[in-house]
Formats: C-alpha cells, sequence, structure tokens
C-alpha cells in the first residue's frame, strides 16, 4: 500500500480541499455594515464549530493528494461516492457504518490501482 498517510487523514485534507472557494469574494465585497463585527460577541457565538484565530494551528492542505482522493473518489460507485461527498466534504451527519463502508471501498480501489501499478512496473 501506498505509504502516504492515513486514508482517513486523507479524506479529511480532501474535505477541506473541496470546500475551499478560490472565487469567493475578498473583505473589499464585504458589506461595510460587518466591517467591525465581532464574532464573540455575536448572538450566536457559542453555536457551531469552533474555528481558531491562530495561524499556527490551522492544517496545511495538501492539493496533490487531495486532486488524487478526488480522482479515485471520482470513480466509486454512486453510494460510496455520495456517502463519502456527504461525510468529508459537506460534514453532514451520516451514521458510522455507512460511513466505514464507504472509506473500505475507496480504500479496496486504492488497494487495486495500486497492485495494478506494482505489477506493471508504473510508480504512481
Amino acid at each position: 500500500m501506498p505509504a502516504s498517510g492515513s486514508l482517513w487523514a486523507r479524506l479529511f485534507n480532501f474535505g477541506a480541499w473541496a470546500r475551499l472557494d478560490p472565487c469567493a469574494p475578498d473583505s473589499s465585497c464585504q458589506n461595510p455594515l460587518y466591517r467591525d463585527w465581532i464574532p464573540s460577541k455575536a448572538w450566536d457565538s457559542a453555536w457551531g464549530e469552533q474555528i481558531s484565530n491562530d495561524p499556527g494551528e490551522e492544517r496545511q492542505i495538501d492539493d496533490e493528494d487531495a486532486e488524487e482522493i478526488d480522482k479515485l473518489i471520482r470513480s466509486l460507485d454512486v453510494w460510496p461516492r455520495a456517502v463519502i461527498v456527504g461525510r468529508f466534504v459537506l460534514r453532514s451527519d451520516i451514521p458510522r457504518l455507512d460511513v466505514d463502508a464507504a472509506v473500505r471501498a475507496l480504500a479496496d480501489l486504492i488497494e487495486r490501482e495500486w497492485t495494478i501499478d506494482v505489477n506493471s512496473g508504473h510508480r504512481r
């Protein structure tokens, strides 16, 4: 098997990569009403995902690995592909058994691809 880290870590990296929007508007398009908004003072500050403001805590996204995982996910059947995208990209609450089965299908696909590459003499 390829030594590129755990598949779960690669899937979380893929999810972060897929959620990036390089065409999102920057702060120059921001409504002036929100310019001085302080998130901790908002009425819903205790709800939702806690996001750190410490830039040292941010994980770097491995674009090449995410693109490779994306290519593999696109070659999966519809059900495991939908489960993986729902869980890791859309962050939907999907039953653990379904996620495990979809990740296992992806792992099997990676194993087959890697075996074919090794047997044919090609390296990925």
